[in-house]
C-alpha cells in the first residue's frame, strides 16, 4: 500500500517527521506491538511487531502515523533483492566471453 502524498483534509503537501521519543533511553525509535503480545520472561520486553512512521501537513498541520509492519517490509526488501540478483544474472549471460556487455544488434 502506497502512503498518500497529500493531505486528506486539504490537499496540502506531506512532508516525513520523526517521531522522538523523550523517555529515559531517548531518541528510540517509535515501535508498536500486537494487543495480545506478551512480554519476555527472560527480559520484560514485548516482542515489536513494527514501527511507527509520521507524516505532518504544510498546509494545515494535521499529523498522519502509519504502521510500517517489519515482517512486510523484510520480505519486500527480499523480492527486491531476488529480482536484482536476477537482473543481474541476466546482464551476466548477455555478456560477451571477456565479460563485458555486448551491444544490441540493430
Amino acid at each position: 500500500m502506497r502512503r498518500r502524498r497529500t493531505c486528506p483534509d486539504c490537499d496540502g503537501r506531506l512532508q516525513r517527521i520523526r517521531l522522538i521519543d523523550k523517555s529515559p533511553q531517548g531518541g528510540a525509535r517509535l515501535e508498536y506491538t500486537s494487543l495480545d503480545a506478551e512480554p519476555s520472561s527472560w527480559t520484560g520486553a514485548f516482542p515489536m511487531v513494527g514501527a511507527v512512521a509520521g507524516l505532518v501537513c504544510q498546509g494545515c498541520g494535521r499529523v498522519l502515523l502509519y504502521a510500517i509492519d517489519y515482517e512486510e517490509r523484510r520480505q519486500r526488501r527480499r523480492e527486491r533483492e531476488t529480482l536484482e540478483e536476477q537482473a543481474r544474472g541476466r546482464l551476466t549471460l548477455e555478456g560477451d566471453a571477456s565479460g563485458g556487455l555486448t551491444e544490441p544488434e540493430g
